[in-house]
């Protein structure tokens, strides 16, 4: 049985992905809006340009230089950036690249590259070595840890971010990266008290919403919502740095069946939003209704490609989930998760050889994922290999799965005995799965399961293969979005891949005929014509 790739709760925890690539995102730096600063942000700045005046140095300065990003000061901050590029030549690269985008940022582009060092992903090995050589480096230490989970050394990677918190307890990059490092521990209320109990959280809208989310994920209630909906009303920051609050408001509101509320707030995630609110846009979508994400704000987002698979999975065009899901797994190196989604899109549209091949890649990173050894079981059994998919199914042990687990485990028990002609056997176990999943309250799941039932007789050319067939569409025909309806349809003799082919192209062109619509422009030059503004008639 293949599962859905939807997942039934997704919170918009904190992504962690290297340094450059969240800097050049641009979720380390403040877009407060001009003139709206509080009197405190200020003189936080102020203080630390005062100690650094008082006493000079590498550290005042890199103080200097953090405060003046996350509180939209870099006028102010220009002369201490200035300092450790040229007074500080031994400066981490880090720094001095922190210091570059404060140059940038502040109207200096010229002076910024001539500074700049170019940042490669790195390796654990290189990130070791810079450390000799740059020991209070936090973010080196962040950069390390990274990859040590990368390469399956969570305990190591946890020293080396307890190293990072030691340096800079603070700084709002190694304060997400730890809590998503401890989450990826499953040390839930590890993750949530950092981001609770650190000082800088409240002043801080991404802290904030990283406190919402991560209490979601905890079972907790958020105690920053409050502060979380006065930063909403009070016009201090941009749209940018509200994204990810917005949609952490609007996930309570999902999950409270506030539906309006929800909407209001996701409206405004999506007004200027990060990758990881555009993907939460994508799956409140499916809770609130309606479009939240256009296919064009998708592509003005960079490395958008979660939000972009879930679009293309909500399309039914699985064939093109695949690529994506590989891009968007170089950017969330450490995760499981576009393994598990893009295993089961190649298995919706039937490349059974690519969901295996993406199942099998995200076990070297998590080697007991169930949701994969499940998926990498499906896939194996589809294409006969009931050898393989026997072996992956021995792998999952029943007693350690959730109840839905269990169920599917079970589904795909039931097809490795279809395929080695053990029918009886197969029935029973799909039956099996299909009860258990009635009884969860999972009705589309059990639904689903009835229609791989009908798959597996219907290959097998039994008898009662046409009622196991009406069945499945009965029990289906309340899950309208549902997957599985490919199943049926192809068994009723449709090909499904050429209308797909033909509902993507039609997408498209509709698509081409709303952007001409939308295209205007004026002929000044004409008498009479100056100041109107003229459309396609189409």
């Amino acid at each position: 049985m293949n599962t859905s790739g939807w997942i039934e709760l997704r919170l918009l925890v904190p992504r962690w992905r290297t340094f450059s690539r969240t800097q050049a995102s641009g979720e380390l730096a403040s877009h407060r809006k001009v003139g709206r600063r509080g009197d405190a942000d200020v003189s936080a700045t102020a203080d630390r340009i005062a100690r650094w005046r008082e006493s000079p140095g590498l550290l005042t300065a890199a103080e200097v230089v953090e405060a003046a990003l996350s509180d939209a000061r870099e006028d102010a901050a220009v002369g201490a950036a200035r300092a450790i590029l040229r007074d500080h030549l031994t400066a981490a690269p880090m720094l001095r690249n922190q210091a570059v985008a404060l140059l940038r940022r502040a109207g200096f582009e010229d002076e910024a590259a001539e500074y700049e060092i170019p940042l490669g992903p790195g390796s654990a090995r290189e990130w070791r070595a810079s450390l000799r050589v740059y020991p209070h480096d936090a973010i080196g230490w962040t950069e390390l840890a990274f990859h040590q989970v990368i390469r399956g050394h969570p305990d190591a990677a946890l020293r080396s971010m307890s190293v990072a918190l030691g340096l800079a307890p603070h700084n709002r990059h190694v304060v997400r990266s730890a809590a998503r490092l401890f989450l990826h521990r499953n040390e839930r209320d590890r993750a949530h008290d950092l981001v609770l109990r650190n000082p800088a959280s409240r002043s801080d809208p991404w802290l904030v919403a990283a406190e919402i989310a991560l209490a979601g994920a905890a079972d907790r209630s958020p105690r920053f919502l409050k502060i979380g909906e006065g930063f909403m009303g009070a016009g201090d920051h941009s749209t940018f740095d509200l994204s990810e609050l917005a949609g952490a408001i609007g996930t309570v509101h999902v999950l409270d069946g506030h539906r309006k509320g929800a909407r209001k707030m996701f409206v405004r995630s999506m007004e200027d939003p990060t990758a990881n609110a555009l993907a939460q846009g994508e799956w409140a979508s499916g809770k609130i209704g309606g479009e939240l994400v256009s296919d064009e704000r998708i592509e003005r987002v960079p490395e958008a490609f979660e939000a972009m698979a879930f679009h293309r999975y909500r399309e039914f065009r699985f064939a093109e989930i695949p690529d994506i899901c590989e891009d968007w797994a170089r950017v969330e190196c450490f995760s499981v998760r576009p393994y598990e989604f893009g295993s089961a899109a190649a298995a919706h549209a039937l490349d059974f050889r690519r969901a295996a091949d993406l199942a099998r890649k995200g076990l070297e990173r998590r080697p007991n994922g169930s949701v994969l050894l499940n998926a990498l079981a499906f896939s194996l059994g589809s294409m006969g290999d009931v050898e393989g998919a026997q072996a992956a199914l021995k792998r999952l042990a029943p007693e350690k799965l959730d109840e839905r687990g269990r169920h599917v485990r079970t589904a795909n028990v039931g097809l490795c005995a279809f395929r080695a002609g053990q029918v009886v056997d197969g029935i029973a176990a799909y039956r099996v799965a299909i009860e258990g999943l009635a009884r969860m309250k999972a009705p589309a799941e059990s639904a689903a399961a009835r229609a791989y039932l009908a798959r597996e007789a219907a290959l097998a050319g039994l008898p009662d293969a046409a009622k196991l067939l009406h069945d499945a569409e009965k029990a289906l025909k309340p899950f309208k979005n549902s997957e599985a309806h490919l199943i049926l349809r192809r068994l009723r003799g449709e090909d499904v891949d050429t209308q797909l082919a033909d509902a993507k192209q039609a997408q498209e062109q509709a698509k081409k005929l709303a952007r001409l619509r939308a295209a205007t422009w004026t002929t000044p030059g004409l008498p009479g014509q100056e100041g109107v503004v003229h459309r396609l008639k189409l």
